[in-house]
């Protein structure tokens, strides 16, 4: 007689994989549900049926079987073609020099890790001495005058020069709101950047505070049981999942808002929603007051329509 006590038997696997943040981890061929992982890395896990439980902290699997992405590394992105700044879900232990070619695989669940540096031409030091003489000397750095640089690289300089600008006068800016400003960049440098760091923080002045609106029309705003608010994660979790987009990490905040963080399109996006109907009180993002418009199912597509259309700005952080 067969003994089907072995087709239950689930017999638990360990696997290195790495883990983002959120209520799930991605392996190469399906999604668990994980449990025990206390901060972003690669962890060793335990596999037994749907679940992963972390065990400990591990050293990064082989990754070179991936599809890759070549690009040039700055502040945590990777640009690589058609001025494209890619987000590294997982960067490296210590950060590459910048511009520092580097090559990055494309996990099955869509996260972009970080591999290895690539080989340098010669072209990215004459590309860092003009970006360090702007930062030295407050000069209006620019690439115009040095040929051979490639276009990703030039790219990069334009976003690095941005950045540098941004953290100096304290104003957040991201590279994906940046691309359609890119050779504006690369050509003059420091001038072109305060203009646009100045007409985005016009922008974003012109958005009420719809968090804010929203906690003086619930004044009552009661707090959930934990089970409730367990529903309600899952429900925001399911909502992004299924518009291409993944939760990272949530908070509740007063007036029964939920806080979610989640990436979407290589990059970060912050959003508030209503903690019962998950509609949009604050997309984190300019929608000209038409947050409420929004549910958190559909807030993806505007995200990636915007993206598209060259009109992101990015208000929350």
């Amino acid at each position: 007689m067969t003994d089907y006590r072995r087709f239950l038997k689930h017999e638990a696997e360990t696997m290195v994989l790495p883990y983002l943040g959120g209520p799930y981890v991605d392996t190469r061929d399906r999604r668990l549900r994980a449990s025990g992982a206390t901060s972003t890395g690669y962890w060793r896990f335990e596999v037994s049926g749907r679940t992963a439980t972390a065990v400990e902290p591990a050293d990064p699997p082989d990754l070179s079987d991936l599809p890759a992405v070549r690009g040039y590394w700055v502040a945590g992105y990777l640009v690589g073609e058609r001025a494209v700044a890619y987000r590294l879900a997982m960067g490296p232990d210590t950060d590459p020099m910048r511009f520092a070619p580097v090559i990055a695989r494309r996990w099955p669940g869509g996260a972009l890790l970080y591999d290895t540096e690539d080989f340098e031409t010669g072209v990215e030091d004459r590309v860092r001495a003009v970006f360090e003489q702007g930062t030295e000397q407050g000069v209006n750095g620019s690439l115009t005058a040095i040929s051979g640089v490639p276009a990703p690289l030039r790219a990069a300089f334009g976003y690095a020069v941005m950045l540098r600008v941004a953290t100096a006068l304290g104003v957040p800016m991201r590279p994906v709101q940046l691309r359609w400003h890119i050779g504006e960049l690369v050509a003059v440098g420091d001038v072109a950047a305060r203009r646009i760091l100045t007409a985005a923080q016009e922008r974003r002045y012109a958005e009420p505070n719809h968090v804010e609106e929203w906690r003086a029309q619930r004044t009552d705003a009661r707090l959930r049981p934990t089970s409730s608010r367990e529903r309600v994660l899952e429900r925001a979790e399911a909502a992004l999942y299924g518009a291409g987009a993944v939760l990272r990490d949530s908070r509740w905040l007063s007036g029964d808002l939920l806080e979610v963080r989640y990436d979407f399109m290589d990059d970060r996006f912050v959003s508030v929603v209503d903690g019962e109907s998950l509609r949009v009180v604050d997309a984190g993002i300019c929608l000209a007051g038409a947050d409420r418009r929004v549910t958190l199912e559909s807030l993806p597509g505007v995200i990636a329509e915007a993206i598209r259309t060259f009109q992101l700005e990015i208000t929350a952080w």
